[in-house]
């Protein structure tokens, strides 16, 4: 058995920082002694440490930072019966052949050793392949090209989620399965590694760690020969992408965060693979013809290659924007450049929908497309904030492959997704903790929901007895069929049975004179309810509003004013929201008079063009 016991922490260190400017002792370069050993085990050029000090060491602080987080919640709850340590956190290092995952992935075990005073152990998704004899069987079974392992089906996932568990909640020594690739077989288990004491972090490395099944159409044409020659009728692909999108999932839905090592190209990918393979034959030569056999040809590795090309091109179409940290490399195997932190940004962006990202008529976006895809390639969240219902938003979200948070029903519930920069989670997530987050996964996506809303059962009880009691007019969502909505607002029939789906508002027509208003307005708020005027129509909900769930983040980024939260809309519903924006835009709205502020601490602007071409109007203007 292979021992893997965690040094102790040491006993003198500096506090956390992105520089090497620490405690520990150092060769007369400056860099500390574990890092130079590191470089050596390796055989790095001394450019490595100075990438690991800019590229590295930022993730690992935000690591740090969270794992800092999360004991500290879980220290709260000690005095509560059955209370446990936190589990440790889970870091999945996800990158295509050559990237450097392995090699990461140790860089940053002993940078939270040295620099955090933090455990980690680390896995690797290789040590968990099946034997060679149950990748045989399923090559029988299956598809012949099963014989060749490491795409998703040639894992053995109940072991991985066992030995995952297990490191998560320590309880006793946990042994970690080993792989030899030279004999394509798992060693014997007395060659596997121990970890006998606990850990505050795991590292996971893979190459398709992370990644979402295809879909159906995306299956039906062939990437490459290999596909098209040995796998015509699809059956190999398509039992990859059922294990991908089903055992493999439960895996990934173990893990907090997602680090990418993104390659440029899949091209990138085959150089530096051949070019590893040249430097072996190289270093081989003068040895048996036995030996050197076992490099590969360039033939040989372009089919070898092939067996992956699918989905490390799909990653490299789709991690990115998933990933809670993305390092791009560049053809030379560098480190260029990482997405931005939230303090790097200079924007965020709150946005209404109706009047304001919508048109007013015809719920059309395009007029802003340009403008959208232009916040994207900047980085800059956009976030939609708007009175429409979950499933409304979610269809949004869809067409504009929106990946930010997002607010439903004026403030009612906000959902903060998981694949988030770490930094961008931690201003939204410290201070929502009190707000008892539920975990939900929707669209194949993991969000955190926080709910500030009043159940609209309860509002529509309310409003019952108060027709009633008072006899008042007006007629409210809840009354209405399908048809009847469909007329109300000029949505479609699926549109509608979206927006009649609400959860914690009832929007209504007021029927009856203003005095009655007035009297109707003063009962609501002493049954701790509001009135919102809208575009079309006035929602009863609480006292929540849409500048509800940026209180913590405006509070959070009080110290840090490079970060401007920016808000745009068109009614009187999105005061409140523009009101503690830094940059408050007010949308020209073919309905509704300007909205007009008293006093407003920020940057007001009035766009001159009206809806989705006003919004690209100002949003092209702040980020040009």
């Amino acid at each position: 058995m292979t021992e893997h016991t965690l040094e102790n922490s040491p006993g003198a260190s500096s506090s956390s920082s992105s520089t090497f400017s620490s405690a520990h002792s150092s060769t007369h370069t400056g860099t500390p002694d574990y890092l130079e050993a590191l470089k050596r085990k390796h055989r790095l050029p001394s450019s490595y440490i100075d990438a690991v000090d800019h590229w590295l060491m930022p993730v690992a602080e935000d690591i740090a930072d969270l794992v800092n987080d999360k004991k500290q919640f879980a220290s709260a709850d000690q005095n509560k019966p059955h209370a446990e340590p936190a589990p440790a956190f889970v870091v999945a290092i996800q990158g295509a052949q050559g990237t450097g995952k392995s090699t990461c992935a140790e860089f940053l075990k002993h940078i939270f050793l040295h620099e955090h005073q933090l455990n980690a152990a680390v896995l690797s998704l290789d040590d968990f392949y099946l034997t060679r004899a149950e990748r045989k069987e399923l090559a029988q079974q299956v598809h012949p090209l099963f014989s060749t392992r490491g795409v998703p089906g040639t894992h053995d996932i109940d072991l991985a989620l066992k030995t995952l568990r297990e490191l998560k909640q320590f309880k006793h020594q946990v042994i970690i399965p080993r792989f030899n690739k030279a004999m394509d077989d798992r060693w014997e288990s007395d060659r596997w590694t121990l970890v006998d004491r606990p850990v505050d972090i795991v590292l996971i490395e893979g190459w398709c760690l992370g990644l979402h099944a295809q879909t159906s159409e995306q299956l039906q044409t062939a990437v490459n020969d290999l596909e098209a020659f040995h796998d015509s009728d699809g059956i190999w692909r398509n039992h990859i992408n059922e294990c991908l999108a089903d055992q493999y999932q439960a895996l990934f839905n173990q893990f907090d965060r997602l680090l990418v090592l993104q390659a440029p190209s899949f091209q990138s990918v085959y150089q530096w693979r051949l070019e590893q393979e040249q430097k072996l034959i190289a270093s081989r030569r003068g040895e048996s013809s036995r030996q050197v056999t076992r490099t590969l040809t360039p033939e040989q590795l372009k089919d070898f290659v092939s067996h992956y090309e699918r989905l490390t091109r799909h990653g490299l179409d789709t991690l990115p924007d998933q990933a809670h940290w993305c390092l791009y490399l560049n053809k030379n195997h560098q480190f260029s450049r990482r997405s931005k932190k939230l303090e790097d940004l200079q924007y965020l962006i709150f946005t209404d929908l109706d009047g304001t990202l919508l048109d007013h008529h015809t719920y059309s976006w395009r007029p802003a497309a340009k403008a959208l895809a232009l916040a994207h390639q900047r980085q800059v969240p956009v976030m939609l904030n708007t009175s429409k219902t979950l499933d409304e938003v979610l269809a949004l979200r869809r067409t504009l492959e929106n990946q930010d948070p997002f607010v439903i029903e004026n403030g009612a519930a906000f959902f903060l997704p998981e694949i988030l920069s770490a930094n961008l989670m931690r201003y939204f997530g410290t201070q929502l903790q009190n707000h008892n987050p539920e975990l939900v996964k929707l669209d194949n996506q993991r969000l955190q929901k926080i709910e500030f809303g009043i159940p609209r059962a309860d509002i529509l009880n309310h409003l019952k007895l108060l027709k009633d009691r008072y006899g008042w007019l007006f007629e409210g969502f809840s009354q209405w069929s399908i048809a009847e909505l469909q007329e109300h607002t000029g949505l479609s029939q699926e549109a509608a049975k979206m927006a009649a789906n609400r959860a914690y508002s009832e929007p209504i027509l007021w029927q009856d004179s203003d005095a009655a208003y007035r009297s109707f307005s003063i009962e609501i708020n002493a049954l701790g309810l509001q009135l919102l005027k809208g575009g079309r129509f006035i929602h009863v909900q609480g006292k929540h509003t849409k500048a509800t769930p940026l209180s913590d983040l405006v509070h959070n980024l009080a110290g840090n004013r490079q970060c401007k939260i920016v808000a745009l809309g068109d009614n009187e519903n999105d005061r409140a929201m523009l009101s503690v924006a830094d940059v408050a835009v007010c949308i020209k709205s073919p309905v509704a008079k300007p909205l007009e502020f008293e006093h407003h601490t920020g940057k007001l602007i009035y766009s001159k063009e009206e809806g989705p071409a006003g919004w690209a109007e100002v949003v092209n203007k702040l980020l040009s």
